[in-house]
């Protein structure tokens, strides 16, 4: 096997998690007009930050044209080539267990590259979902039967690999169900993407029927995200999990080995999906940053993610390298106002600040065409994203105050240590806060700190850091800018904003959501109270002789390094 590393290669000892888990209330009954907790929860640590998100009360409107076509004919690719494709990341996967774990670097950047689900993101998919939409993976169609029950119809041509236990045998909808109830078991990190089912059968050979406590405009997106896998029953049972392996799945890569230096994969020439890899061999180094930055330079990886500095000098030192920037949805600074605060409770105020501060101006200095100024929803579709002048302007507004403190006001500004940036950028806020008369003071607070005492406590003035780890668009919603939320920390109580965001959630017209999600984000920037001034953006260089490398990973999808290809 080519391998491009020695066992001497250095790699961090650990990674660090954020275990997620999203509470939904379950002694709540749909249609109620309250889901709040009787008593309050106890402050969590960073490890596990429990969001409190209360149930729609707006019913979801169910209509034909709500439902979700199936998967498009793709044309099959002729061969694959011969050769390898070789990247890097930081850090290897701390067991393989899929079901019991959430980090990219099993789902994305290692043995999880090798199982199915029921669906994909598709960016071709042009129905106004994120990403594009979703189109079949291990189905070949589903239907909704009412506004909470769907059915799936799996491939015929859909197998396991041909590896014991499974011998190749045809994917059913057993499996599916034994995968989905798995992946549900209460306490597990990836249970809450599936919180809404009630109810998961094998109707036949087939098709698996899922019935929903209440209509969800997430349920589609929640299949296809990356954690959704489905696994055999009998690789399982052969352990009784799968924290070691065995690492055999129905998708697209067959695993080879991984050790701290890599993983190794191969394509899987049986696949049923026409979108099959293009490349025979898929080669994941476990490298530091520095490595990997060297690595790439000598030609040992073919591509990889580098910051700023190191992409200058790369593309310096070799001009033919190819440079393509990826959105990161849900990462990247984040900037929020306590409204109950005296100072910031006049919104005139809050506007004048911003404008004041040229936010636009502050972000392409310090992280130069790193991010974009959003609101920093976890979106990933450009289509649903805000217009970041439309937005610049809303949070600006139209005041004409201009000395708005008293003199000697004292305002905290709580800055996480995520990053460098985060700092700088505090500095320059505190600056901006002086030139009005108040007397700003910089906290940089550590990040279990900023978890427990500012995202959960809301003990700040103003606040910079890192936005919370949360991948639903509605789940971010109802717990941060939900007057029910838990994360809803800067004292907003707006009701027809409450409205928009129930009304969201169980939409299930893509394209009428579409429209909310916008309105949502201009009424949140109106109100100049929270938003991300560094949405960030990750930069990607490659060789030249790698082609169709398109590094979107929209909810851990990995179907991107099945389209990779060689020159």
């Amino acid at each position: 096997m080519n391998r491009f590393l020695n066992s001497q290669t250095v790699r961090n000892a650990a990674i660090t998690i954020f275990a997620v888990s999203l509470l939904a209330g379950a002694s709540c009954t749909s249609g109620s007009g309250s889901s709040e907790r009787e008593t309050p929860a106890p402050t969590p640590s960073l490890d596990v930050i429990p969001v409190f998100i209360p149930l729609p009360t707006i019913q979801a409107q169910f209509a034909a044209t709500a439902t979700p076509a199936p998967s498009p004919t793709a044309t099959p690719e002729p061969t694959i080539s011969s050769g390898s494709f070789r990247t890097a990341t930081q850090n290897a996967p701390v067991h393989f267990d899929v079901h019991q774990e959430s980090s990219p670097a099993l789902f994305v950047w290692g043995p999880g590259l090798v199982y199915d689900k029921l669906l994909m993101f598709d960016e071709s998919v042009g129905n106004g979902h994120a990403y594009g939409g979703v189109r079949c993976s291990l189905c070949d169609s589903w239907a909704m039967v009412d506004a909470t029950t769907v059915e799936f119809n799996l491939n015929p041509d859909a197998r396991w690999q041909d590896i014991a236990p499974v011998n190749g045998r045809q994917v059913t909808a057993a499996d599916v169900v034994f995968s989905l109830n798995r992946q549900r078991t209460p306490g597990w990190p990836n249970a809450d993407l599936l919180r809404n089912i009630d109810e998961i059968e094998a109707i036949g050979v087939r098709t698996v029927r899922i019935t929903l406590h209440r209509p969800d405009a997430e349920l589609f997106e929640s299949l296809a995200d990356g954690h959704s896998v489905v696994v055999a029953p009998e690789v399982v049972a052969a352990s009784g999990d799968l924290l070691r392996g065995p690492n055999i799945g129905s998708g697209a890569w067959i695993w080879d080995e991984t050790d701290d230096s890599s993983t190794v994969l191969m394509a899987n020439t049986e696949y049923h999906d026409a979108f099959r890899p293009r490349i025979s061999v898929l080669e994941i180094a476990y490298l530091s940053p520095g490595t990997q930055f060297t690595s790439l330079l000598t030609g040992i990886i073919d591509a990889v993610q580098l910051p700023a500095a190191e992409l200058e000098t790369a593309l310096g030192r070799n001009s033919s390298l190819k440079l393509t920037g990826v959105s990161q949805a849900g990462a990247g600074l984040e900037m929020a106002l306590n409204t109950v605060r005296p100072y910031f409770d006049d919104r005139q105020v809050r506007n004048s600040f911003l404008r004041r501060l040229a936010v636009d101006d502050v972000t392409r200095e310090l992280w130069q065409a790193e991010s974009v100024v959003s609101i920093g929803l976890p979106i990933i579709s450009s289509d649903w994203l805000l217009d970041p002048p439309e937005l610049i302007s809303l949070i600006e507004g139209l005041s004409t105050v201009q000395e708005v403190f008293s003199p000697g006001t004292p305002i905290e500004i709580r800055v996480g240590l995520f990053d460098d940036r985060y700092v700088q950028f505090a500095q320059r806020v505190a600056a901006t806060l002086t030139t009005m008369g108040a007397t700003a003071f910089v906290e940089e607070v550590t990040t279990r700190q900023f978890a427990d005492e500012v995202w959960l406590g809301g003990e700040f003035d103003l606040f910079l850091g890192a936005r919370p780890p949360v991948a639903s668009l509605s789940d971010y919603l109802l717990s941060v800018y939900h007057s029910r939320g838990a994360w809803r920390t800067t004292g907003v109580d707006d009701s027809r904003l409450d409205e928009l965001i129930e009304q969201q959630a169980v939409e299930l017209d893509p394209a009428s959501r579409r429209e909310i999600v916008l309105e949502i984000q201009r009424r949140i920037a109106a109100h100049a109270y929270r938003f991300s001034p560094a949405s960030t953006i990750a930069k990607w260089v490659a060789w030249p002789v790698i082609g169709e490398f398109n590094p979107v990973t929209p909810r851990m999808d990995n179907t991107f390094l099945s389209r990779v290809t060689l020159n």
